[in-house]
């Protein structure tokens, strides 16, 4: 499966209060380069979806994250689909 016509998706590694985390390939880059996927979850741990309330704090957390994570001197990018 293809994000966005260019992310292919791999194993999973992960998962946490944002979601699932998993291995992935940037097909269009000339090394097919080895990225990391976050995909952000809408619902609880016991999978009950949560209020329009929540879901803006989880939206707003997880740009927040990716802020933190782009200022990482070992992460390449931040591309988001």
């Amino acid at each position: 499966m293809l994000i966005d016509g260019r992310y292919e998706i791999g194993e999973k590694i992960g998962s946490g209060g944002f979601g699932e985390t998993f291995l992935g390939i940037d097909t269009r880059s000339p090394s097919s380069s080895k990225i990391v996927i976050k995909q952000l979850s809408y619902y609880n741990r016991d999978k009950s979806s949560i209020s329009e309330a929540e879901t803006s704090e989880v939206r707003r957390r997880f740009r927040i994250e990716a802020e933190v994570l782009e200022k990482l001197s070992m992460v390449i990018g931040i591309f988001q689909t």
